[in-house]
């Protein structure tokens, strides 16, 4: 579970709307971050979770940016 709510930016993917939510603290397990991204097509909504601990959160995010640069609706 997150420890405290983070501010998300609009974001589009795919070009669906959504939510970014960048350096998400979780209290188990400890040092653990993540980026969250939430996209919603109608009344389906997409998740991507990338979590990481500080010695792997720059390959993580930019493996997660590849993922949502990649995103296309079918």
């Amino acid at each position: 579970f997150a420890k405290q709510p983070t501010p998300g930016a609009s974001v589009l993917v795919a070009g669906l709307p959504g939510a970014r939510y960048d350096d998400v603290q979780f209290v188990n397990p400890p040092n653990v971050r993540a980026r969250l991204v939430f996209f919603f097509d109608g009344r389906t909504e997409y998740e991507l979770n990338c979590r990481s601990t500080l010695a792997h959160r720059a390959q993580v995010n930019s493996a997660c940016d590849e993922v949502i640069a990649s995103m296309t609706r079918s």
